[in-house]
């Protein structure tokens, strides 16, 4: 499996778990807890993008605190497949 498809997937699995949409520092944190080596902010970002073309997750802008992302129907069902 490649660095980006790793990272990608944990993020959807991270996002899957939340009601709301999280916060990407968050989701960051969350990401760096589950590789090795963590996750550089480019690599993240990378994979932000990814996920966000394939329209597996969805952003939101806050102006206060930035973006946050949702999973969507279709990132769901990319996690199961």
């Amino acid at each position: 499996m490649n660095r980006n498809a790793e990272i990608s997937g944990h993020i959807l699995d991270i996002l899957s778990g939340w009601d709301s949409p999280a916060d990407e520092a968050v989701i960051h944190a969350q990401v760096n807890a589950r590789v090795r080596p963590e996750a550089l902010l480019s690599e993240f970002r990378d994979a932000i993008k990814y996920c966000e073309f394939y329209q597996f997750i969805t952003g939101v802008l806050n102006p206060l605190h930035g973006t946050r992302w949702a999973i969507t129907d279709k990132g769901k069902a990319q996690r199961h497949s």
